[in-house]
């Protein structure tokens, strides 16, 4: 969303999947948060065109192709389709793939509407461990084709971050 009035803030929380802010209210919910540097609320281009940062860090990408929701749907006895169906992997890599024009975009703005800010972009970490102990309930809950699955997915999701980042 390039327009900050339809903007409804990271996974919805200002629209009705969160705080059901009609529009006179979310721009108010979205003032106060730019200027008590609430995230998730306002684009980020907001905070570097109105504050001109020395500094920028910016982590996108992951939520936007919905790696958490893919993880809780994984959690479970059986094995997920994402971790060993090719046709689901394969979608999964489209869905991560297409962000990179995204990515080009995003962190062009960010440096033409702040040209003097030195911007860091961060990738994900991995959220659960291959090999190994993964903690007793994550343990228990993800196969290792999952772990494997989620773990092959951020990596390639940080290389398209990291060359979108590059290409700026």
């Amino acid at each position: 969303v390039s327009d900050v009035k339809e903007y409804l803030g990271q996974g919805n929380r200002l629209g009705k999947d969160g705080l059901n802010l009609n529009p006179s209210e979310r721009e108010l919910a979205q003032i106060y948060a730019k200027y008590n540097f609430l995230q998730g609320r306002v684009l980020q281009k907001e905070f570097a065109e109105q504050f001109q940062p020395d500094i920028i860090s910016i982590g996108i990408g992951g939520n936007d192709v919905g790696l958490v929701g893919k993880l809780q749907s994984c959690i479970g006895p059986d094995i997920c389709s994402f971790a060993i169906d090719e046709d689901a992997k394969a979608q999964v890599s489209k869905e991560i793939k297409s962000q990179y024009n995204k990515l080009v975009e995003t962190y062009g703005a960010l440096h033409k509407l702040s040209p003097n800010s030195k911007i860091f972009v961060v990738g994900y970490p991995k959220v659960v461990s291959e090999f190994g102990s993964c903690g007793l309930v994550l343990g228990n809950l993800l196969s290792i084709e999952e772990r494997v699955f989620f773990n092959e997915s951020i990596k390639y999701l940080n290389q398209i971050i990291e060359s979108a980042a590059k290409t700026v």
